[in-house]
């Protein structure tokens, strides 16, 4: 659907309309939503036929952030299976477009650097899908939690841009328009309650905080074999922001908070370089989250969020899924070590050697509601 964007644009009536598209299932099929040339065309047809200096790409769908089992380069050029990407196809059996292939899209047009991608998704906020994006946008938006919204955030995101023009004031703008609604979102009558988070960040400072995510990985190895236990506490402790509730897996989800991590590693092992590591992390982070709005109903929290990145532990990390059975495109520590976070940081020859599960960690509805009497 494509339509002009103005004062007058009927928000409402556009969600209206574009459900009537569930109809057209044949032609969705062999649209293929997933596909990363569909998604090139798309953005080719709407630059050609609604010229703009800017463009943003807006994704209003499902994210499960980064699969190493199933999202690795080249994916789409063999038959592929359902991974954990985001733009999920409905009508194809919930395939996914993972973020290698949307980062392909998107510069196959010649359109990169977008202004801005906003992640209406949940689970986004993860650094090592972003680090694949971060030269096909100038901003990306996004939750590192489950994303509790029924649109308000993109509705009013829109609704900035039209009063503002700019994306940092329609960031601002669209805080302050939805906040009360989005926050009491996260909670179910004060019993089921869970914490949540949306952001702005400036793409340019990412280098910043993988250089420094590099030294903390290399600062963990070389300490790893005479600090193992203080570190191990601190993979224990370290804040996780979901666990999927249909596996008992302990390599599902594995998406814990970077700047909790090297705190707590700071903290527990008392390294004075490990503490510089987590001071220069965040001022690379204060640098580059612009915006954020950080929702905490539950005991187990942080007051500010930062991004996530895995943590498996070296049994997991290694093991032969494939060779066991597994209907997997590739092993963890094979897929993983594919992406481009990998070699900028060097994390997995982290995890390679880290031998301690981070299970029963900290996590969003952790120790129940906050008693705020």
């Amino acid at each position: 659907m494509w339509f002009e964007l103005n004062s007058e644009t009927d928000l409402d009536r556009l969600h209206e309309e574009g459900l009537n598209a569930l109809d057209m299932h044949t032609e969705a099929i062999a649209t293929k939503l997933y596909d990363p040339n569909t998604i090139q065309q798309f953005i080719e047809f709407s630059s050609l036929f609604c010229p703009a200096e800017e463009y943003i790409f807006a994704i209003w769908g499902h994210g499960r952030g980064f699969d190493p089992t199933n999202d690795i380069p080249g994916k789409f050029t063999e038959e592929s299976d359902d991974t954990r990407g985001v733009i999920g196809d409905e009508w194809n059996d919930n395939e996914q477009l993972d973020m290698y292939e949307l980062s392909q899209a998107i510069k196959a047009t010649g359109r990169a650097p977008l202004k801005a991608i906003f992640f209406h998704n949940c689970l986004m906020g993860n650094i090592e899908s972003l680090t694949e994006l971060r030269d096909v946008a100038e901003y990306i938006a996004c939750s590192t939690h489950v994303l509790s919204s029924g649109g308000e955030l993109l509705a009013g995101f829109v609704k900035g841009l039209i009063e503002k023009d700019n994306v940092e004031d329609a960031f601002t703008n669209m805080l302050s328009d939805i906040t009360p609604e989005w926050q009491n979102s996260y909670k179910d009558d004060e019993v089921l309650v869970f914490n949540g988070d949306f952001k702005l960040l400036r793409t340019s400072e990412l280098d910043g905080v993988l250089n420094v995510t590099r030294r903390l990985a290399n600062r963990l190895i070389a300490l790893y074999p005479t600090q193992q236990e203080s570190i191990d506490l601190a993979t224990k402790q370290v804040y996780r922001f979901a666990i999927d509730e249909d596996s008992e897996k302990s390599y599902s989800c594995p998406f814990f908070d970077l700047q909790d991590y090297a705190d707590k590693l700071a903290a527990n092992t008392g390294d004075a370089e490990l503490t510089a590591i987590a001071a220069d992390l965040r001022t690379a982070f204060g640098k580059a989250i612009l915006q954020r709005a950080d929702i905490n109903w539950s005991v187990q929290h942080l007051n500010h969020y930062s991004l996530s990145v895995c943590l498996y532990n070296q049994a997991d990390y290694n093991y032969d899924f494939i060779g066991n059975g597994e209907a997997f495109k590739s092993n963890i520590c094979e897929g993983y070590e594919q992406s481009t976070f990998h070699k900028l940081t060097g994390w997995g020859n982290f995890l390679r050697i880290n031998t301690c599960l981070p299970w029963g960690n900290p996590i969003s509805g952790g120790g129940g509601p906050i008693n705020t009497q």
